[in-house]
């Protein structure tokens, strides 16, 4: 489970934030008041996209509107980061958090919810698939004190990244403008997705020995980096067997999140089945929901069927050749 850093619990956001403390460069600081987000007053104006500025810090960057302002600061006892960017009255909040930690999306998302956030959970967990951007992950969007909270967990080169979206429903289309803005642009400052040459065999079957020694975090951790390195670039049978494996892990102790790794494994290999070395009685039924969503295809009809390749003979047969058939 992620640290209490790492949640970023929405309740946080809702809180009333007083002040913020700015790095301004030498060891000074400066204190910026910050509005509380639920309070009252005017709306927020529309976010100026036409004179953005662009953020970098902590491996990750963005765009943001100009009339919108950044605070950001390092979390050394968590190896963390967090960067907040404040709507211009500060009615409105995007807070980043990057952990060098690779964590599963789903299950971190539903244990760092609060109350709110779990009541807005849906029946089928596959329904918070979600996308930040050009990045994939787990999300949802819920009420809570009167703000809507969107939340969003992924990983990307080797970290877990979580983004929490905060705004009364009054500021709700310039804020959701803004966030679109910053949503879009975002990005890894350096990462370049792993090439052709990653071995993704090795890691799944490191994981596999490390499963049945009982180190469930360690395997999970490695098929993490699987499914981020093999992101359209591996082959279907190594995200199955990658699936497969998260799978049987997960369902150890979150159904959902196992039934949701099936689903998507099912998805993308509709005639996969259950790996029979990982059909434990959890992953079995983890398994049998995820393809009661997603069922068997129906056979080919008879006419696709493949038939017999044919020659066609050439037209003119050389004279030695016909000599020999006589």
């Amino acid at each position: 489970m992620m640290d209490r850093w790492g949640l970023l619990a929405p309740a946080l956001i809702a809180t009333a934030i007083s002040a913020c403390v700015v790095p301004i460069g030498g060891g000074a600081i400066s204190i910026i008041p910050i509005p509380n987000l639920a309070a009252g007053g005017n709306g927020e104006p529309e976010a100026d996209r036409d004179a953005s500025r662009t953020f970098s810090f902590c491996g990750f960057g963005f765009d943001y509107p100009g009339n919108w302002r950044v605070v950001y600061e390092t979390v050394p006892a968590h190896q963390a980061c967090r960067v907040k960017v404040y709507t211009a009255k500060g009615r409105g909040l995007v807070l980043f958090f990057a952990t060098n930690k690779v964590l599963d999306p789903l299950t971190s998302l539903i244990a760092s919810l609060p109350e709110a956030g779990r009541r807005a959970l849906p029946p089928n967990p596959a329904a918070l698939a979600a996308a930040y951007g050009s990045f994939r992950g787990a999300g949802i969007t819920f009420q809570n004190r009167g703000i809507r909270v969107r939340k969003f967990i992924f990983v990307a080169a080797g970290r877990t990244y979580t983004v929490a979206e905060a705004a009364p429903e009054s500021d709700r289309v310039n804020a959701d403008l803004g966030f679109l803005f910053v949503e879009n642009s975002f990005k890894i400052v350096g990462y370049e997705p792993p090439r052709i040459n990653v071995r993704p065999r090795e890691w799944i079957a490191e994981a596999r020995r490390r499963y049945f020694a009982g180190l469930f975090v360690d395997a999970t951790k490695l098929l993490v980096q699987v499914q981020s390195a093999c992101e359209n670039r591996c082959e279907l049978l190594d995200h199955t067997a990658a699936w497969s494996l998260l799978g049987a892990i997960q369902a150890r102790t979150n159904h959902f999140a196992a039934t949701k790794t099936y689903v998507d494994m099912l998805k993308a290999d509709p005639g996969a089945s259950l790996d029979p070395t990982l059909a434990t009685r959890e992953a079995m039924a983890a398994f049998a929901e995820a393809r009661s969503q997603v069922p068997m295809p129906p056979p080919p009809p008879a006419s696709a069927q493949p038939v017999a390749p044919t020659t066609t003979p050439p037209e003119a047969v050389p004279e030695d050749v016909e000599d020999i058939t006589r």
